[in-house]
């Protein structure tokens, strides 16, 4: 017979024993493998006597050559397919090996019963078989059995057909100023105008193992547009349009359309506080005491006093704030300002003022101190990426605080989950001994009062909630851990003059200023905050 990977056959010789007849292979076929005669003769039930001569003379075959096994002589041999399935059920290789004299050939027949013993339900390819009925070729691998992949769809998406990231920045001109009059920040719309693109999802279609399993496609995610008022939704639910002129913006994941309120003078005693779902326009400036709230952008003309104001979206000051230790500025975006004084401010975007004097600023963006004058002195500033700077702290050693990279939001959630999880995980172990110690009884036939029947399934539940809960946690505190570790890249900018008094804090690493440093950036290094020319 022709063959090309090397194989064994079990020879019987009469008065002489059972051997092990060796081809070795051919050209560029496959040697014979210890492990595969091992494992044959071990499901043949046949003893190996001396196994390192055994190997050893398997491995030097270079011709046909029987090896001695055995003295007895026991029965014919079948021809015999060994089925290799792997944990994922992706497929079926069968390898065959010969029969003995007197032993018998396997038929298709036999083959499938071996296949439907393994539990092998899907997938069957006739042609492998066939094909090794026709050339018997043997210790070669056939694929005798295939998986159907599942084939994959896609999520859900929507297509915003407006700038859903307006964040530009104000310009900074030729004589130091910066111009907070172009900064086109609001998406305005007419009537009728496309506003957003539903393109739907695909669910994809399933797929089988060889043990007949069903193989999921992936999950998809199914979205719905999500909008406010002024704002119409087409028949089949995959567009919306402006019903009015205005402006549009995306908030989370949800679209509006809204007008803007205008004051045209001040903010004052005549108004009252404002609370608007929209966009505020103060012409005037706000006073002292006053408050506004908006789900949208705040733009005062004039000076706010020591008042607070609340923006869903951007605060823009023409000129700026003078706290007077009462002024509070928050903005889910952006905060620009002339000044910033005396005041807390928070942002969820970035911060850009030409002067912040002692005042506490926190920003989840950049904080961009430039201008004519440039100047950060007194207070704390804390951004989670950069600082940029062109004057910090002053001549007389004010106390100034420069943080980046530091999240005190996150940090407390983590020092939260990090308190709960032990807590956690001591009432588990409690619930679990009382759930396994009253099991251990029902599992006897122990007759019990229904008070224990009822203590053991409120252990279980309990273990339940307390598993997923744990979960949970474990999950969170990981992202968290991860968006912390992505902070400690942050760096501060000087492109002027940083005083002695200024301390430095980059993620966990704090630089105190000793010396006037110039035209410099800080960054952290490893343990250390490093300062390197800019």
């Amino acid at each position: 017979m022709k063959y090309k990977n090397g194989f064994f056959q079990i020879v019987i010789k009469e008065n002489l024993g059972t051997f092990l007849r060796v081809y070795p292979p051919q050209a560029d076929g496959e040697s014979i493998s210890i492990n595969e005669v091992l494992d044959y003769l071990d499901k043949e039930n046949i003893a190996v006597l001396d196994l390192p001569k055994l190997s050893k003379e398997v491995a030097e075959a270079t011709e046909i050559k029987d090896i001695f096994l055995l003295e007895t002589c026991g029965f014919p041999v079948n021809e015999k397919v060994i089925l290799e399935i792997p944990d994922n059920h992706m497929y079926v290789k069968a390898r065959f090996y010969p029969p003995s004299k007197g032993g018998s050939l396997l038929r298709a027949q036999d083959i499938l019963y071996e296949m439907k013993q393994a539990g092998v339900r899907f997938g069957l390819i006739t042609k492998s078989i066939e094909m090794f009925l026709k050339h018997r070729q043997y210790c070669v691998s056939y694929v005798v059995a295939k998986a159907k992949l599942p084939r994959h769809g896609h999520s859900a998406s929507i297509e915003y057909k407006f700038d859903t990231k307006k964040d530009a920045k104000p310009t900074l001109l030729e004589d130091g100023t910066v111009d907070f009059h172009k900064l086109d920040m609001i998406n305005h719309v007419e009537e009728g105008d496309l506003l957003a693109v539903l393109h739907k999802e695909d669910m994809g279609e399933p797929g089988k193992d060889v043990m007949g399993m069903a193989l999921p496609a992936k999950k998809v995610e199914r979205k719905v547009l999500k909008y406010g008022n002024n704002i119409e939704l087409s028949e089949d639910g995959t567009e919306i349009r402006s019903k009015v002129c205005g402006h549009v913006k995306l908030e989370g994941e949800k679209v509006f359309v809204s007008n803007t309120y205008e004051v045209l003078a001040d903010v004052d005693a005549s108004t009252g506080d404002i609370e608007y779902d929209g966009n505020v326009t103060v012409k005037g400036s706000v006073r002292t005491g006053f408050m506004i709230r908006a789900t949208g952008d705040i733009n005062v003309n004039g000076v706010v006093e020591g008042a607070q104001l609340f923006a869903g979206g951007q605060i823009i000051l023409q000129r700026g704030i003078q706290g007077m230790g009462k002024g509070v500025l928050e903005a889910k975006s952006n905060i620009i300002a002339k000044f910033i004084e005396n005041s807390q401010v928070k942002s969820g975007g970035y911060v850009t003022a030409e002067a912040i004097m002692h005042s506490e600023v926190d920003a989840q963006g950049d904080i961009t101190v430039d201008g004519k004058r440039g100047l950060v002195t007194g207070g704390t500033i804390s951004s989670k990426t950069m600082v940029s700077v062109k004057v910090a702290g002053s001549n007389m050693g004010t106390i100034t605080n420069i943080l980046v990279g530091v999240d005190p939001t996150l940090m407390e959630e983590c020092k939260a989950i990090g308190k709960e999880l032990p807590e956690i995980e001591e009432e588990m172990e409690q619930q679990d001994q009382l759930y396994s110690m009253i099991g251990k009884k029902i599992k006897s036939g122990e007759t019990l009062p229904e008070e224990r029947i009822e203590a053991f399934k409120r252990a279980g539940n309990r273990l339940k909630e307390l598993t997923d809960r744990k979960n949970k946690l474990e999950a969170r505190l990981e992202e968290c851990r991860e968006q912390i570790k992505e902070y400690s890249a942050g760096r501060v900018k000087v492109f002027g003059v940083m005083y002695p008094g200024v301390r430095i804090t980059i993620y966990d690493a704090i630089y105190y200023v000793r010396e006037e440093l110039k035209y410099c950036q800080l960054q952290k290094d490893k343990a250390d905050v490093k300062v390197s020319a800019y």
